[in-house]
């Protein structure tokens, strides 16, 4: 295989091979034993979709 198809395929096998982490992660708070794994998990979420929301935004303005 070509060497330079091979290094444009790598960030996309690490991103393929990360994304279900948040879901595990979320799975195992849910688990979690003394009924403050509902609290942990809607923290991990809420803590996801903020910085997401912020790196549109900022992405937004930079790019616009």
């Amino acid at each position: 295989m070509d060497l330079d198809l091979l290094t444009t395929l790598v960030p996309l096998v690490i991103a393929t091979a990360l994304v279900p982490v948040p879901l595990v992660l979320t799975l195992l708070l849910l688990r979690a034993p003394g009924g403050r794994g509902r609290v942990a998990a809607a923290a991990l979420v809420a803590g996801m979709l903020t910085v997401r929301l912020a790196q549109g935004l900022l992405f937004g303005v930079l790019f616009a």
